[in-house]
């Protein structure tokens, strides 16, 4: 999102809690071809668990029902063994899931994640192709969500209600809601971790050096089997295994121990492993790393091999991944010993994975290379985060197309300090500082946080304002930045203080860039929140002829002339919502129509916010069904049931909004006497997760 872009704030979404729905998409299984998507397992192979039979009698509980759906949170520190624990849960399981059985790590990309796993149709978008997977669950299906940050996180990725899946989440935090079961995994206890070690290191080295090995774990699973692992080596080697006194020590810790007695090329292989994302390290990648160092396939083989053996790597088809506490250690710890080509040529990688991913946010293969890096600056940080301020913006832009908001946020704040500091010469480029401080701003608000977003808007209106180091004003982008503050005011509910600021934004958008160029597209989102303020305040007759307008100037396209149909589909649509709202809904009708054929054809990268044409459907429905022709309105709402499923260009799902069709299809199943189909409906939206 530049900063001269409007934001159509979600449109016609606004109003669908005063409307009225069904779904096709469950129970139908997914087809490309005309033949079955296969069902697979991605589960990780991590060995045999030894003890956690009380936590796995946990869960087995708690998902006791396969056809049923359900949900277990597993909560616990990191490394204590919540991820081998939900592995080997299905692993012994098998029979349970005829539809499958998928590990998802939410520290690299969910959507991806899904999407990889069912084959793609033709011009569909990452989140769609998630979605439907989701939405395709048939027969009894495991989903193991690993890494989850926050219930909000989950909800987002949950498979719609009624569908047999079970979903395994592992998270080490500990704010969930009543709604969730959850299970906090404890430290191993005594019994269990000398089990690990009878079972990794065997009889005779856990008789000897049982107790010292399950003192130094403290309970960490992932610590336990390290040392495990470095103990077998050095029996293997007819050596004593050395332990000091000082537990927490960088060379007395585990993985300083299970690092050692790599040879030197499996060290290296482990430290540029690191610098990868932990969850989703490419093989390829990796490997172009080494190639530069002049390493041939053979060499390479072998390093990788010692990596995955000494259990600092595992190995999952075409990428590796590597254990948080691990990655932390060695990005620490070892980071330092990359050779600096290396460090260099990762991060002008990284650069140009973000480039390529703003350009082209539509492209799998993009979105992939992204999800290969680490998302934090933090994470960065030891091996050298980008410094440069356009680089850093520019990742910013990406990881927030891929709805990573949170990271986002990281890297645009860094961008703005860069800004800050000029050019060689101590100039203050104020345009461009404004572009940055803006795009925090744009990381707040789509993250709900309007009161924080407001204030980082009004510093970019101000920046904007001197204008460049030869004091040009781009008023484009200037009333991108007012647009916004109007949007952080509407959210809030304050659309008598928003107005003035739209108005504003309009004003300034027709002055248009440094070369007087108008960007119609981004104009017309300005005019279309003036109308938005007005119907939000019950003026539909003074809103209607902006919405008209704005319509306008959306068919008219950017300064490129592409025309982004999702933000003209929205203008349109509150044109019969307008009508509608007054009581003329055969007049608004093909207003809706012509909505949601907008909102098919997707906005500027030809991606379809589903969630917004789910809510035009569901309008054609309602002045249908408002005007009592129920046959005709059934397979509207149907559709718009269907589309709702699928979420937004994020894929996430607005349950409530869902729930709302759902509610709105069974009233008219009944009116057209089909009770139990109704009550179907009900009972799916009564299912629903409330969102957040």
């Amino acid at each position: 999102m530049t900063s001269g872009n409007r934001d159509s704030s979600g449109g016609a979404n606004v109003y669908v809690d005063q409307l009225t729905a069904k779904d096709g998409a469950v129970g139908v299984k997914v087809q490309v071809g005309g033949r079955p998507v296969a069902p697979r397992s991605t589960l990780l192979d991590l060995g045999r668990l030894f003890g956690r039979n009380d936590d796995l009698a946990a869960i087995s509980d708690a998902l006791k029902e396969p056809h049923n759906p359900a949900r277990l949170i597993l909560s616990g520190e990191p490394g204590i063994g919540k991820t081998h624990l939900a592995n080997a849960y299905g692993a012994d399981r098998r029979t349970r899931y005829p539809g499958g059985m998928f590990f998802i790590a939410f520290n690299a990309d969910p959507a991806l994640g899904l999407a990889k796993l069912i084959p793609p149709l033709a011009e569909e978008s990452i989140p769609d192709r998630a979605a439907r997977m989701l939405a395709s669950i048939e027969e009894p299906t495991l989903l193991i969500y690993d890494n989850v940050a926050s219930e909000r996180e989950l909800t987002a990725w949950l498979p719609p209600a009624g569908l047999p899946a079970h979903v395994l989440v592992t998270t080490t935090s500990s704010d969930w809601t009543g709604r969730h079961a959850v299970r906090n995994v404890q430290p191993l206890q005594a019994t269990d971790a000398q089990a690990i070690v009878e079972g990794v290191a065997g009889q005779d080295a856990a008789r000897r050096y049982g107790a010292v090995l399950v003192c130094r774990a403290g309970g960490i699973a992932v610590r336990l089997r390290a040392d495990c692992d470095y103990v077998t080596r050095e029996l293997r080697h007819h050596r004593e295994p050395a332990f000091g006194r000082k537990l927490d020590s960088d060379t007395e810790s585990s993985f300083a121990k299970a690092f050692a007695v790599l040879t030197p090329d499996g060290q290296l292989v482990v430290r540029v492993a690191a610098l990868f994302n932990q969850a989703h390290i490419p093989r390829q990648e990796l490997e172009r790393r080494l190639v530069s160092q002049g390493w041939d396939e053979q060499r390479m083989q072998q390093a990788l091999d010692a990596g995955v053996d000494r259990r600092m790597l595992t190995q999952v088809n075409d990428f590796f991944r590597m254990h948080g506490l691990v990655a932390e250690f060695v990005r620490a710890r070892e980071a330092q010993a990359v050779p600096e080509a290396i460090l260099t040529q990762h991060r002008e990688a990284f650069v140009k994975a973000a480039q390529a991913f703003k350009a082209n946010p539509a492209e799998t293969h993009l979105r992939e290379q992204l999800a290969g890096y680490p998302s934090l600056v933090s994470e960065w940080e030891p091996m050298g985060a980008p410094t440069d301020g356009v680089d850093c913006h520019t990742i910013s832009r990406a990881l927030a197309e891929a709805g990573r908001f949170s990271e986002a946020r990281e890297w645009s704040e860094r961008a703005v300090a860069a800004a800050e500091k000029g050019d060689v010469h101590g100039r203050v480029d104020h345009a461009s500082l404004g572009i940055s401080v803006h795009q925090v701003g744009v990381c707040l608000s789509r993250l709900g946080q309007y009161a924080e977003a407001r204030p980082w808007f009004e510093r970019a209106v101000a920046a904007k304002e001197e204008g460049d180091v030869h004091g040009r004003v781009d008023h484009e982008s200037l009333g991108g930045s007012v647009h916004e503050v109007g949007v952080c005011l509407w959210s809030l509910g304050q659309y008598a203080e928003a107005r003035p600021w739209f108005e504003r934004a309009v004003a300034e958008s027709e002055r248009g860039d440094v070369h007087g160029r108008v960007d119609h597209a981004s104009l017309g989102r300005s005019v279309h929140q003036v109308g938005y303020c007005l119907s939000s305040l019950s003026q539909y007759v003074e809103a209607r002829p902006w919405f008209e307008r704005a319509a306008a100037e959306s068919e008219k396209g950017d300064v490129r002339g592409r025309v982004d149909h999702a933000s003209l589909g929205s203008s349109v649509h509150l044109v019969g919502y307008c009508l509608a709202s007054l009581g003329q809904y055969a007049e608004a009708r093909p207003w809706f129509e012509r909505a949601a054929a907008e909102a098919e054809k997707g906005d500027v990268h030809g991606r379809v916010d589903h969630q917004s044409l789910g809510v035009s459907l569901h309008l054609v429905g309602h002045c249908l069904s408002s005007l009592s022709q129920y046959v005709e309105a059934r397979p509207w709402l149907e559709r718009a049931v269907a589309a709702k499923g699928k979420g937004d260009v994020h894929g996430r799902v607005d349950h409530q909004s869902l729930g709302i069709s759902l509610r709105s299809l069974a009233d008219c199943l009944a009116k057209l006497g089909q009770p139990e189909e109704a009550q179907q409906c009900l009972t799916r939206a009564a299912a629903l997760p409330k969102d957040g």
